[in-house]
């Protein structure tokens, strides 16, 4: 019966994302990783606990002095498709004429990788051999060292596996980033125990750094073959792998770190001929312009490489050879395409006076970009020098001086908009034509606590919302006062205000007034008057979704019948204050 060897290669993207949140400087999340969603799912749980794997973040508040994230404002990368197969007598060759360019990332993929036996019916894995090549300025081409190879030679003797007497063993690409570094080896009467003494390394490009202390760990032993591809492989039968050159490959891997091996084990392997078990026989690392893609995949495997391009040419040109010979069979699948390039630009982008959130995602958890969301303390706005932001407590008497804190109080971010001269009106109205004093009154009576309808209390008003883009300067105005039920109007030189608030009742009358000894009354037209409001808002609960607050007035309607009023509460996210808007519409227009 035929068999089929288990997939061994797999695609592990890594999608960089800067987003842009805001103006600055804003508060920053409001908790943490547990403020930030993928997919409407938060990275962080309220337990502490994680959702996802293999992201990483990094934010800035937004303010004029912050400093550059590492990883999202250190370059830019312009990208461009290729889409292109290579065959072994059509390189594909393409130029980067930008003089800025200092990197080159070449995506590389194969929609299939794997060898049938025609006799046996057996599928396995299979390779491919390319290289890059370069040319500086239109000259001759040589050849970029973008891979490295463990150098190891000897005969080994083995458990396991199907190899027979001595098989070559192919080159392995180093593609991981952290590697075991064997300090000591301990071995039974006629096996190895089966266990190493490994101190983590990380290689940066140059040089290896160590990562933690040394520690323990049972290993199985891995090889690539042209024959086989690549794998650990359990107890067979007992035969050799006999590593001829520089370009062949012997390891040990880890296997677990919980399990224990004694002698005999089917992990256990034992070293035959001259070869010891040494710590310069497997770390070993030799740059190397071949590039071997080995294993097994029924679909499509990408692999990225980033090329330098050396500073002060005018033009260099980048080529990719295919070395492994075209497939002729049905048999093999190993066609070499080449996906895309990106040109990448080193650069130290800070995006000051701008808030930013950057996420780094490994695509094994996605199937598309996730959507993101972030749950954000807003802008940073100024307020009363008395004010408490986090309390809503005005402290004693108010000199007229301010302070900068992040606020939902209306009559403050109405105060923001009409100074702030980056983004408000601040450059077409002086702060003096502004009556402060009456925003203040304004202000405290916003952040008095009512009842929420639901057995608490809440601030009156607030707004909670973004401007995510240009608006008409007195609409963006209008719509601020509204949701402080109140106005702005310009009079005497001065921005003024009003709110319908609790105050004493005041009217000016005289004889034009009273018309043969009646009052003349004024009032809202009867077709006007509207018995049920359907308000519009954001809730919180259902990730800031709009969700419509129904509201009626039982006199109305007998007296009116159904007379709907459709409203959008702007900036609203409480369902109480949603509430209070319609009920204020209803008895504004009945009274």
């Amino acid at each position: 019966m035929a068999t089929e060897a288990r997939d061994s290669l797999r695609s592990r993207a890594v999608l960089s994302i800067l987003d842009l949140l805001g103006e600055g400087e804003i508060g920053g999340l409001v908790d943490g990783l547990k403020s930030v969603y993928l997919n409407e799912t938060p990275i962080q749980n309220a337990n502490g606990t994680y959702n996802f794997k293999g992201v990483t973040a990094d934010s800035r508040t937004g303010s004029n002095s912050q400093s550059v994230m590492s990883g999202f404002g250190n370059f830019t990368e312009t990208p461009y498709e290729a889409n292109v197969q290579v065959k072994q007598a059509t390189p594909y060759t393409f130029t980067i004429s930008n003089p800025e360019t200092d990197k080159v990332r070449v995506i590389v993929s194969t929609p299939g990788l794997l060898a049938t036996n025609s006799d046996t019916g057996d599928t396995y894995g299979a390779a491919i051999e390319y290289k890059f090549s370069m040319s500086v300025n239109g000259g001759a081409y040589t050849d970029v060292n973008a891979a490295y190879v463990w150098v190891s030679a000897g005969t080994w003797a083995i458990e396991g596996g199907h190899l027979t007497a001595t098989k070559p063993v192919s080159a392995i690409e180093f593609e991981a980033q952290v590697r075991p570094v064997v300090t000591s080896f301990a071995s039974g009467s006629n096996y190895c125990t089966g266990t190493v003494t490994v101190q983590p390394q990380q290689f940066d490009g140059t040089s290896w750094t160590n990562l933690g202390s040394a520690q323990v760990v049972p290993i199985s032993y891995s090889y690539v073959s042209s024959d086989y591809g690549a794998g650990s492989y359990e107890y067979s039968t007992r035969g050799t792998v006999t590593v001829r050159s520089s370009k062949e490959k012997v390891r040990f891997i880890v296997v677990s770190t919980n399990v224990t091996s004694t002698a005999g084990d089917k992990y256990n392997y034992y070293p035959s001929g001259t070869l010891g078990i040494t710590q310069t026989s497997f770390q070993s690392l030799v740059p190397t312009p071949t590039i071997t893609m080995s294993g097994k995949t029924r679909s499509k495997y990408q692999r990225a490489h980033v090329l330098s391009v050396p500073a002060g040419a005018s033009t260099v040109s980048f080529r990719v050879t295919r070395i492994s010979a075209d497939s002729s069979s049905i048999y093999l699948n190993n066609d070499l395409y080449v996906d895309a390039y990106n040109e990448i630009v080193s650069m130290n982008l800070s995006y000051p006076n701008s808030a930013i959130f950057g996420l780094r995602i490994d695509s094994e958890q996605f199937s598309s970009v996730p959507t993101r969301a972030y749950l954000v303390k807003g802008l940073r706005v100024r307020v009363p020098s008395n004010y408490n932001a986090d309390t809503r407590v005005y402290s004693g008497v108010w000199n007229g001086t301010f302070q900068y804190a992040v606020t939902d109080n209306p009559a403050w971010i109405l105060f923001d908009v009409l100074t702030n001269t980056r983004y408000g009106l601040g450059n077409y109205i002086s702060e003096t034509q502004i009556d402060k004093a009456a925003l203040y009154t304004i202000g405290k009576y916003c952040d008095e606590l009512v009842p929420n309808g639901f057995g608490g209390t809440e601030p009156r008003f607030t707004i909670n919302t973004v401007i995510a883009g240009q608006a008409e300067a007195y609409k963006l105005v209008t719509d601020i006062t509204s949701a402080l039920r109140g106005m702005a109007y310009w009079d005497g030189g001065m921005v003024n205000f009003t709110q319908d608030s609790p105050s004493d009742a005041t009217m000016l009358y005289g004889p034009a007034n009273v018309i043969d000894g009646q009052f003349n009354y004024t009032g809202s037209a009867r077709k006007d008057r509207h018995s049920v409001v359907h308000v519009t808002w954001n809730d919180p609960e259902d990730f800031y979704r709009q969700k419509i607050e129904y509201v009626e007035d039982a006199e109305l309607i007998t007296q009116y019948g159904i007379r709907k009023l459709d409203t959008l509460a702007f900036g609203c996210t409480s369902r109480g204050q949603a509430a209070r808007v319609g009920r204020w519409i209803l008895y504004t227009e009945k009274y």
